[in-house]
C-alpha cells in the first residue's frame, strides 16, 4: 500500500483540481513503472494498492523503494504551478500458510504503511 504524504496540503494549498491531477498523474507513474502483470488500483482517498505477484518480500521492497524515488523525482505541475511530493509504503508478502484471506496481508501491508508515516514520512516499511 501506499500513501501520498501531506496530500491534505496539496489539496488545501493549490485546490481540489490539482490534487485530482496529482491522483491521475501518480496512478500514471504506477502504471509506467511496474510490469503488466501487476495489478494496480486506487484504495482510499489518496492511497493506492500494487499487488506484485510472483516477487519476494525483498524484491517487493525493492520495488517500492524503486517507486519511492520516482515519485520524489517527479515534478508535478497545474497551470503554472510545479512542485514534488512524496509517498510512503507499506509492504506484505503473501504466503500460503501466513493469513487465510487477502483481507489480513491489507491490514499487514496497512500496518507497514502507519509505521512508515511515524518514522518520517517518505520510507518504506514492511512488518517481518
Amino acid at each position: 500500500i501506499l500513501d501520498i504524504d501531506n496530500f491534505k496540503n496539496i489539496n488545501d494549498t493549490y485546490g481540489h483540481l490539482v490534487g485530482d491531477r496529482v491522483l491521475k498523474d501518480l496512478a500514471e507513474i504506477l502504471l509506467n513503472n511496474t510490469r503488466k502483470s501487476d495489478i494496480i488500483a486506487r484504495f482510499g482517498g489518496e492511497e493506492f494498492i500494487i499487488l506484485a505477484l510472483g516477487v519476494s518480500s525483498k524484491e517487493g521492497v525493492a520495488l517500492a523503494e524503486k517507486l519511492k524515488r520516482i515519485i520524489a523525482k517527479h515534478i508535478f505541475s497545474s497551470n503554472s504551478t510545479h512542485f514534488h511530493i512524496t509517498a510512503s509504503f507499506g509492504v506484505s508478502s503473501l504466503s500460503p500458510d501466513k493469513y487465510p484471506n487477502i483481507e489480513s496481508y491489507i491490514s499487514e501491508a496497512d500496518q507497514a504503511l502507519y509505521l512508515a508515516k511515524k518514522r518520517g514520512k517518505n520510507s518504506v516499511e514492511m512488518i517481518s
